[in-house]
């Protein structure tokens, strides 16, 4: 897309992803090579299953650094800050997207425990106990594919480049 850099299409990938909004591409795809940047965007499958996913619940802003009383009751213009959105899915898992809507670099405690995601979107969840209950999670970047076992259900990030985003699926471990 004219304009906006791989950073740029990753995180509007995820955010539609994450909204269950149509994939619908404006590119030509003819000039799409499999591996290539773009294909590695377009073509990645634990996006689209976030898309996809049978529940068809939309993600819910669970987390604002320009609002903190009601994230997801406000609507922001000023694009200066980190979101995070949770979006249920239809076997328990979470999905969070932590977004750099700024086009400068942000560092700080960008974090969500799962007592305040159940808080935010529990009445969608299919098992809010599992989840509230549970010690440690599993947690999948569905960019990297890197996988890791988080204890006590605090999910962070302290930077994100400009415009960049961290998309990751958690279930109980």
């Amino acid at each position: 897309m004219n304009g906006l850099d791989d950073t740029m299409c990753r995180t509007h990938m995820a955010m539609w992803c994450m909204l269950n909004s149509p994939l619908m591409l404006g590119l030509d795809l003819r000039r799409v090579e499999k591996g290539d940047e773009i294909y590695n965007i377009i073509a990645n499958k634990e996006l689209i299953a976030l898309n996809q996913d049978a529940l068809g619940i939309q993600a819910r802003r669970v987390f604002c650094t320009l609002e903190k009383d009601a994230p997801d009751m406000v609507y922001i213009t000023n694009d200066d800050r980190v979101d995070i959105l949770a979006k249920p899915l239809a076997n328990g898992d979470v999905a969070l997207l932590f977004q750099n809507l700024s086009q400068e670099k942000k560092e700080g405690d960008f974090s969500i425990t799962m007592e305040e995601i159940i808080k935010s979107i529990g009445e969608n969840m299919v098992d809010v106990d599992k989840m509230r209950n549970a010690v440690s999670f599993a947690v999948k970047d569905l960019w990297t594919g890197e996988e890791k076992v988080v204890d006590g259900g605090k999910f962070a990030v302290s930077e994100l480049e400009a415009c960049d985003n961290v998309a990751l699926r958690i279930s109980v471990k």
